[in-house]
């Protein structure tokens, strides 16, 4: 089975995990906006990485503008990093929020934990943050916004290589 790896990094964690990937499985790995149309066609199972801020996936136009050739896969594995640790409810509607319904039902979800380091954000998204942090209640959540975060570790990536190994495997 022809597999690739496509992701999509504004701040390298998500770049990170796809290298780490692709080094794993022996893939290539792209930056989503450089890969066509056409190119995504040739492939039977595909990693898509994406980050997320708050609540939307820094690729989400990018997969619903690619959903009729996602939804043609046999497998896509979609590894999403955060910056900030989501219990199931948050992971649910970032999920529900991002994922075109044409495509859900061909996906696996991995959350990784990403990285937050303030004097690599960019001035718009630092206000962002320090003005989304004034409308947080719970106190640990506000001061995690506050400090620097840096969970970018290649075990994390553990699950994802078993999980896909054990498909591409048994797809063969």
């Amino acid at each position: 089975m022809k597999s690739m790896i496509l992701y999509k990094s504004k701040y390298g964690a998500t770049k990170q995990y796809a290298d780490w990937l692709a080094e794993s499985l022996e893939l290539p790995a792209e930056d989503a906006d450089e890969v066509s149309k056409d190119k995504i066609k040739n492939y039977d199972v595909v990693f898509i990485g994406t980050s997320v801020y708050f609540g939307k996936f820094l690729n989400e136009r990018w997969l619903r503008r690619k959903t009729k050739e996602l939804s043609t896969k046999k497998k896509i594995f979609l590894f999403i990093v955060c910056a900030s640790a989501a219990d199931t409810n948050e992971c649910n509607e970032i999920i529900r929020s991002n994922v075109p319904i044409e495509i859900k039902d061909k996906c696996a979800f991995y959350f990784l934990p990403g990285k937050l380091l303030h004097h690599q954000l960019s001035l718009f998204d630092r206000f962002i943050l320090r003005v989304a942090g004034l409308f947080l209640r719970d106190p640990l959540k506000k001061q995690a916004m506050h400090n620097d975060l840096d969970e970018v570790k290649r075990e994390n990536l553990n699950p994802l290589i078993i999980a896909s190994k054990g498909f591409l495997i048994k797809a063969a």
